[in-house]
């Protein structure tokens, strides 16, 4: 993982021109990575979809653990939970 600097486009409506924005690249360390560790991740600001999307794709039953862990999936559950009661 690495942290730098990344120039980013922006639309006509904010002004057009670029801007720089905090990035940070990951390289995946599942076995059996298709992207392979010369490929990085780059993620924008807080991001994280590259991530679990990378995940999701190496290490499937542990993106489902992390995105049933999430603090959306239990409110979904509680919400769900009360439409059925």
């Amino acid at each position: 993982m690495k942290t730098g600097p990344h120039e980013q486009q922006q639309s006509a409506k904010n002004g057009g021109g670029t801007k720089i924005v905090q990035c940070t690249w990951y390289r995946c360390t599942q076995p059996k990575c298709k992207r392979g560790r010369s490929q990085l991740i780059r993620e924008v600001g807080k991001g994280t979809g590259k991530l679990y999307r990378e995940l999701k794709s190496c290490n499937h039953v542990l993106w489902r653990k992390l995105m049933l862990a999430s603090n959306h999936s239990n409110w979904c559950l509680v919400q769900m939970a009360r439409r059925c009661s």
